[in-house]
């Protein structure tokens, strides 16, 4: 079939421009920097002798590589540290009341400054269970257990 060359050029000319954009997107993705505030996260110490206050109404489900947190109680948490398995933490500046608390877990660090594991398609044994989550409120230097429920891992 005929096709005009002004159309060929066009063909050509995007092609060449979404596979410049894969590629960068790919040594984008690949070669990002860790942010500072994960630094400073993996400098933290978990809080075992700070007051442990009561039991939160709050559910904590994880979903491959991210958590949801309902807050059933009748108040929101500003600027916490959410700990899991007393050796990862992350910042959440904001927990609001519902169920639209969603959180990546390559926001959370251990001590190494390793993120927390997730595992893959090709590398599912690569993940790690979550089975305890904790809310650290510095304002009032307590520490309070947060109910985990299973989700896909």
């Amino acid at each position: 079939p005929f096709v005009a060359p002004s159309l060929r050029r066009f063909v050509a000319l995007n092609s060449s421009v979404l596979l410049f954009l894969a590629a960068a997107c790919i040594n984008g993705c690949t070669q990002t920097p860790m942010p500072t505030h994960l630094d400073e996260l993996r400098r933290m110490s978990y809080p075992k002798s700070t007051e442990v206050g009561e039991d939160l109404n709050i559910f904590v489900v994880r979903k491959a590589d991210r958590i949801e947190l309902a807050n059933l109680t009748a108040r929101s948490f500003d600027n916490v540290l959410l700990w899991i398995n007393k050796s990862y933490v992350g910042r959440v500046e904001r927990l609001n009341v519902g169920t639209d608390n969603r959180f990546t877990l390559r926001h959370f660090v251990n001590h190494h400054g390793e993120t927390y594991p997730v595992g893959s398609l090709l590398r599912p044994d690569k993940s790690l269970a979550m089975v305890l989550a904790e809310l650290y409120d510095p304002a009032t230097s307590a520490r309070h257990r947060l109910v985990v429920r299973m989700g896909r891992q």
